[in-house]
């Protein structure tokens, strides 16, 4: 038996006050939305934002990766 997901994504990103009712209440701690953007500060969790994989998204992020390995 394994253990029970404690994330979710919204099917096509969609969800309202009945979809957020019924994640709050088989507990799921986090959730991701279709919207697009940066989840800075201290964001809702049941409302995580996105970023597009695009060939510049990999690039970038390679690049950081690359300088957090570096010596």
């Amino acid at each position: 038996m394994g253990a029970k997901p404690s994330g979710c994504s919204y099917p096509f990103g969609a969800y309202d006050a009945t979809t957020l009712s019924v994640v709050k209440e088989e507990g799921f701690r986090a959730a991701l939305t279709l919207k697009r953007g940066v989840n800075d500060g201290e964001p809702e969790a049941l409302h995580l934002r996105r970023l597009p994989l695009t060939a510049n998204l990999l690039k970038d992020t390679l690049t950081i990766v690359k300088s957090l390995a570096a010596p």
